[in-house]
């Protein structure tokens, strides 16, 4: 299920989100210390590789109104930029130090996090796959979500140059490796959006207030859009059938051409559990348990 969280005020949160390998926090508000989950140690494979490292994503701008500061949106956040996205997160111009709202206090939220998750049989094929078929999934997984991120934006502002939200947005593909269990295939984003956004008339204005709860309000939307925008991709690419259960509502995988799965170097940990022997056939019905479960 997709959720979202006030930063808080603490700029100790958003350098916490400026690292790819944070571990999920879904506290409903944050507002003081990093508090991370404790990790376990790394998982290694006999060829020395993480097998949970797989495809993994860079972080990636996100929002139209980046274009007032020179950022394209889509490219790669990338650590010389740390400081650019902590200014913006502040409400700060990040090469002037000038404050892009004026009467803004200190202590204001600095921006949010939305989590939005992929099906959990789409999880499942991503572990199963060859490491070639698992990169492309989670490639085309990254750019449902980015193009999610960009229909979110239109329907907060609507279409208008520079106008819109700004962030980046982080993409894992598993649970994170605790100390009381080990990690699971769960391919989901997190969207980290500064608490300001341009409007369209190119004027400034805080995300809070009557704003703050529509952004709340299109949460569960915008992750149904980014799954029907995976369930399209994912046929398209690679031939995946889907269906709707009628018990929940939710689409699931229901076949996949076998050259999807069938060369997969199992096993591995990324497989573990229940999905170790999984066919593509009783993947929904095998992983109906963990939909409710959401950490990475």
């Amino acid at each position: 299920m997709a959720c979202i969280v006030d930063l808080g005020p603490s700029a100790a949160q958003v350098h916490y989100r400026l690292r790819p390998g944070i571990v999920c926090d879904r506290r409903g508000s944050i507002d003081g210390p990093v508090c991370p989950l404790p990790p376990a140690p790394a998982l290694v494979a006999e060829d020395g590789t993480d097998p949970m490292a797989l495809g993994a994503q860079a972080l990636q701008w996100t929002g139209s109104s980046l274009a007032n500061f020179g950022i394209t949106p889509g490219t790669p956040l990338t650590a010389d930029e740390h400081p650019v996205a902590a200014a913006l997160m502040a409400g700060r111009h990040p090469h002037t130090g000038r404050r892009l709202l004026a009467g803004t206090e200190t202590k204001r939220n600095r921006g949010y996090e939305i989590t939005l998750a992929a099906p959990a049989s789409l999880s499942t094929l991503y572990a199963l796959g060859t490491p070639e078929v698992a990169a492309s999934i989670a490639a085309l997984v990254a750019q449902a979500i980015s193009q999610s991120a960009g229909q979110l934006e239109r329907w907060l502002v609507g279409r208008a140059r520079r106008a819109g939200l700004m962030g980046w947005i982080i993409v894992h593909h598993s649970t994170p490796a605790l100390l009381d269990r080990l990690p699971r295939p769960c391919l989901h984003a997190h969207l980290v959006l500064a608490a300001l956004m341009a409007a369209p008339d190119g004027e400034w204005t805080d995300i809070a207030g009557p704003a703050r709860q529509r952004l709340y309000g299109y949460v569960e939307a915008v992750e149904a859009d980014a799954r029907s925008r995976m369930r399209r991709l994912l046929s398209d690419h690679h031939g995946v059938g889907w269906e709707r259960d009628h018990e929940t509502g939710r689409w699931e995988i229901v076949s996949a051409r076998a050259e999807l799965y069938e060369r997969s170097p199992l096993p591995r940990p990324a497989c573990s559990g229940a999905v170790e022997d999984a066919r593509l056939a009783d993947i929904a019905v095998s992983l109906r348990a963990q939909r409710g479960g959401l950490a990475g």
